[in-house]
């Protein structure tokens, strides 16, 4: 019988030298699809390069963001590591929360799966996009940033594309019949000629964004959150997070 396992539990930190080979072999034993453990060594290999692109990219969000997660709760991304059956990968399901964070930060859940058991697992993300994967040792936090890129990489397609382009990519985002209003994300919105921003609008752009409204627009948010729908009144955002191709 195959065992579906993950390495979770790995030995202390290594050599440059040897990790990549070391890697390899424990995810043979371990009968890892061959794929996915050539994207998690390509990670460990070109982790600055990873973090250095993610430093570069993710706070674009503060200028280019168009929509954002749900504010008020959580948003679930179904990974798709090539259709490979998501258990012998050992992760089932990323679940990412907003709520009580500076944006764009966020706090991330994996669903797991090893050795025929689920469990969840945690981390946070800055507003830099680097996750804090600090409390790991080194090749877990390889498979975890292995998998968080192909995350950051899907959230910044979906906050950034245009309207048309997002509902094609999107699973449900549809609520219960409860009559009230979907959350807005932060944005700015083009006003009509001769209109200004309020007084309001401009105090929450500062306190979200950092800075006012550009001339022309105004600034629109959901109330905080416990002012809020909670988010059993909805069913969740779904996104389909694609890995890249791999050598």
């Amino acid at each position: 019988m195959k065992f579906r396992a993950v390495p979770w539990v790995m030995a202390a930190e290594e050599t440059t030298r040897n990790a990549a080979a070391r890697m390899k072999r424990i995810f043979e034993k371990l009968e890892l699809p061959e794929r996915f453990s050539r994207l998690v060594i390509s990670t460990a290999e070109q982790e600055e390069k990873l973090l250095s692109t993610l430093r570069e990219k993710w706070p674009r969000l503060n200028e280019e963001a168009k929509r954002w997660v749900p504010g008020f709760g959580l948003t679930k991304i179904t990974p798709d590591f090539w259709g490979l059956d998501l258990r012998d990968v050992g992760v089932i399901e990323i679940t990412v929360d907003p709520a009580g964070r500076e944006f764009p930060a966020l706090g991330v859940d994996l669903r797991c799966y090893a050795y025929f058991h689920e469990f969840t697992d945690h981390f946070e993300v800055g507003v830099d996009g680097v996750p804090d994967l600090s409390c790991w040792e080194k090749w877990q936090q390889s498979y975890r940033l292995a998998i968080w890129e192909v995350v950051a990489r899907r959230l910044f397609d979906f906050a950034t594309a245009p309207e048309s382009k997002v509902r094609e990519q999107i699973g449900t985002t549809s609520r219960q019949n409860t009559g009230k209003k979907r959350p807005v994300p932060p944005r700015f919105v083009r006003l009509p000629n001769g209109y200004k921003a309020s007084a309001a609008a401009i105090e929450r752009a500062i306190e979200n964004r950092g800075y006012a409204p550009p001339p022309g627009k105004t600034f629109r948010m959901s109330p905080p959150i416990h002012e809020r729908q909670t988010p059993e009144n909805y069913k969740h955002l779904v996104l389909v997070a694609k890995a890249p191709k791999v050598d």
